[in-house]
């Protein structure tokens, strides 16, 4: 497995898997012979659960991750019609980030959703 392969996998899996899939994947790295990206990557921290949930995000719910960048964009560039597409890209990927939050049992709370 490559490193980067490996680190996709990582952000990827439950948040309070994160350790054990860390040492997982840095052993297979190792096993693999490849001894310096195995301890590059046991050195990766777990995120913060906001940062989490965007990873979930952007990992499982990317057409509504990619409104929402394409939306700012077309603000940034004066186009303010795009100001609802934008609000609504925002409303729906919250509520994903909700499910996400309460499938892996975790608070949705405001603080929460608000870092996020």
């Amino acid at each position: 497995m490559r490193y980067d392969d490996a680190v996709a996998s990582l952000f990827q899996a439950p948040l309070d898997q994160f350790v054990t899939e860390r040492k997982r994947l840095a052993g297979e790295i190792k096993a693999a012979g490849d001894k310096a990206e195995a301890a590059r990557l046991a050195k990766l921290g777990r995120p913060p659960i906001s940062a989490w949930v965007v990873n979930q995000l952007w990992w499982h719910h990317r057409g509504a991750f990619d409104a929402l960048l394409e939306t700012a964009q077309r603000l940034r560039d004066g186009k303010l019609d795009a100001m609802a597409a934008h609000r609504d890209a925002i409303a729906k990927l919250r509520a994903h980030a909700v499910q996400v939050l309460t499938d892996a049992e975790h608070g949705a709370t405001e603080s929460t959703l608000r870092r996020v």
